[in-house]
């Protein structure tokens, strides 16, 4: 079994960034710079689409409003899709990196020749969190309403199903009237159960899917689910040395969870109650601008090293069930 040091890991990363055809700090430049350009684009369009919509008043401008929230879905989704084929083909110069290979910035555009795979791969992960949530959600609700905890939150319930005015002429709830400020103290118990028993659910099955996106930049022969299988085969063995990793790079996961609350100060300042001394539509604009220079900073100083490293670890426990040989078709007996 392949052992999973994180230093030794490290060491090998530092030492092929430092061989490597290509400035590896210049390729993370032009990847994040991509992604905050994007961003800043994607969010100045919104703006103005939604100022625009607000002066289509009317039955006059049905058609214009149409098209224009239209666009802005458009791009929403465009900017949702781009995001992991570029993540993707960063991944890739980092595998290629780490195995001395030629790269270049056209390695970051690989990840686009795996669209079809990679899209099903996103799509099918989406969804199955999604539904593992939700069991989990529908679980942790029997439970709860089966415990003492749930007492106040039924006999609340109680009293509002004798309400007759709660209830529509078709005999559905009004939830307009439903009183969920007084409701939702009663629930806290059942969210504190469900963060405690989903959370550790979730980690590990993304654990156990850790290197799916690898696998498809590899071009795995079987497609989205063989990606699936395949890195949970994988991952037998690996999950805690995984982790000890991650946790090896605390302050730099630490950081990136930092900039969300860069991106997000206006409105997480607008909730504590703090103005801050300009227009919102300006205040909106320095948060995304500032949340961009500070990521650029962060990538150019340390994001090459810590995504060789894990390509460093891929590559680990690749070769334990693909060992090298110029001839062999990868992963085609795994």
């Amino acid at each position: 079994m392949a052992v999973l040091n994180p230093s030794e890991l490290k060491r090998q990363a530092s030492l092929r960034l430092s061989e490597a055809t290509w400035n590896p700090r210049h390729l993370i430049l032009i990847h994040t710079g991509v992604v905050v350009l994007l961003s800043l684009i994607v969010n100045g369009l919104n703006l103005y689409l939604t100022n625009q919509i607000g002066t289509t008043g009317g039955l006059g401008g049905l058609g214009l409003r149409s098209v224009l929230q239209t666009a802005q879905t458009v791009l929403s989704y465009f900017s949702m899709l781009f995001t992991p084929f570029w993540a993707a083909g960063l991944l890739y110069t980092c595998i290629s990196i780490l195995r001395q290979e030629q790269v270049g910035p056209r390695s970051l555009l690989h990840g686009f020749r795996r669209f079809g795979s990679l899209l099903s791969y996103t799509l099918w992960e989406i969804l199955f969190y999604f539904f593992l949530c939700m069991i989990l959600f529908y679980f942790v609700t029997f439970l709860y309403l089966m415990t003492p905890m749930a007492a106040p939150f039924l006999s609340q319930m109680e009293d509002l199903m004798m309400n007759p005015s709660l209830f529509l002429p078709d005999g559905t709830v009004n939830m307009a009237l439903v009183p969920v400020e007084q409701l939702f103290p009663s629930l806290v118990p059942l969210l504190v159960i469900y963060a405690a028993i989903a959370i550790p659910v979730v980690i590990f099955v993304s654990y156990l899917f850790r290197l799916g996106t690898f696998l498809l930049v590899e071009s795995v022969p079987r497609g989205a689910f063989g990606a699936f299988l395949v890195s949970a085969k994988m991952m037998k063995g690996h999950k805690r040395q995984m982790l000890k990793l991650d946790l090896s790079f605390w302050w730099y996961h630490l950081l990136e969870g930092a900039l969300l609350l860069v991106l997000y100060a206006d409105l997480l300042l607008g909730m504590l109650g703090i103005a801050l001394p300009f227009s919102p539509v300006t205040a909106y604009f320095v948060t995304i601008a500032l949340h961009g220079v500070l990521q650029l900073g962060l990538h150019w100083w340390k994001k090459a090293e810590v995504d060789v490293t894990y390509a460093a670890a891929y590559e680990a426990i690749y070769r334990e069930l693909v060992p090298v040989d110029p001839e062999a078709e990868p992963l085609r007996r795994l």
